[in-house]
């Protein structure tokens, strides 16, 4: 772990940078993780197995911002999904919670009490606004490894016009197995034939993470009808991470031949509409790194560098995600304390 962090200094000081201690240090650190993992007789070690998962997470990480990183992002990734299943498996005690109901397990309570038991009506209109965008792309989805992936999202849409507590939990559950997901992802970006389709998927989820996670939360649950409870800090938001989604699917618009770009117009649509109702944080939003030259350089070379989109979509993915779950535990602490004190 020390070693991969030094790695990792040095990759992102580039006034230090010294190419040859990277690797060295790098080396280390995947030679240390390779004896963690074949030392069977440690797994049920209290902290061992953390200590393998955590490292594979950052080498995945890592892996995602070096150019030549393809084939160790593969590896790495495969390397969370064998721990995290064998820790499942056999139920191995771990300071990092990877059980199959974790988080929401975490969450249950909090998903009871503040998530509604039904969305506003426009609400749900919107929804199946999306719904209907997800079902154009059902069949070629349906004969491709981005079946998976699309199918998370169709889910978790269904399930939010009838009961948003179980349509958030499905949506939990599926970023909690994302290293199965993105086996498909991969495969398809990687692939000629799919590479497009993929990209027009991708959009379409870096849109519904931003208004299921973000824009609904924020605007129902600061609605006049729950005016009882807390509100939830607008500035708050992590608004460099939304601005990096729309970036994506700038790029992807400007790559995409024009039959598919057409496809994009809902992605397009839901983030112009995230970022309009968060203008004002937006505009105050200086740190935000516009680096569409790098992006269309990374989606025009899929073939070597679909890590870099899917390491990215993965880090948007989980910021969003700890943002929604944050906020859904503050403002359930905070309404329990309110109701004890009544």
């Amino acid at each position: 772990m020390l070693a991969l962090s030094v790695a990792d200094l040095a990759r992102t000081r580039p006034e230090i940078q010294r190419p040859t201690e990277l690797l060295q240090y790098r080396g280390k650190a995947i030679s240390g993780l390779q004896n963690a993992i074949n030392d069977t007789s440690a797994w049920t070690k209290y902290g061992h197995v953390d200590a393998i998962l955590s490292a594979s997470y950052i080498l995945v990480y890592q892996s995602a911002l070096m150019p030549d990183g393809n084939r160790d992002f593969d590896t790495f990734a495969h390397g969370c999904a064998l721990t995290t299943s064998t820790i499942q498996q056999r139920e191995l005690k771990t300071v990092l919670k990877v059980g199959a109901s974790w988080p929401v397990e975490r969450l249950a309570d909090a998903l009871a009490l503040v998530i509604p038991a039904s969305l506003p009506d426009p609400v749900i209109g919107f929804i199946k606004y999306v719904i209907s965008h997800l079902d154009s792309v059902r069949e070629p989805a349906q004969d491709s490894t981005l079946h998976p992936f699309w199918s998370a999202q169709y889910e978790m849409c269904i399930l939010l016009t009838t009961n948003p507590r179980q349509g958030y939990i499905s949506s939990l559950n599926s970023f909690g197995k994302w290293f199965l997901l993105a086996q498909g992802l991969l495969a398809s970006m990687r692939n000629p034939t799919n590479g497009n389709l993929a990209l027009v998927i991708i959009a379409a989820f870096l849109a519904n993470i931003t208004w299921s996670k973000v824009l609904v939360p924020l605007y129902t649950w600061n609605s006049v009808s729950q005016e009882g409870l807390p509100r939830l800090p607008i500035k708050a938001v992590p608004i460099s991470t939304i601005q990096e989604a729309a970036q994506w699917i700038e790029a992807m618009d400007m790559v995409l031949p024009e039959e598919d770009r057409a496809k994009l117009t809902f992605s397009r649509t839901i983030l112009d509409r995230c970022r309009g109702k968060l203008d004002n944080v937006l505009a105050q939003d200086n740190g935000a790194d516009v680096a569409l030259a790098g992006k269309v350089a990374t989606l025009n070379d899929l073939s070597n560098k679909a890590h870099i989109l899917l390491g990215s979509i993965l880090r948007i993915g989980a910021d969003l995600a700890t943002w929604f779950e944050d906020a859904l535990l503050a403002r359930y602490v905070a309404t329990t304390r309110g109701r004890a004190g009544q």
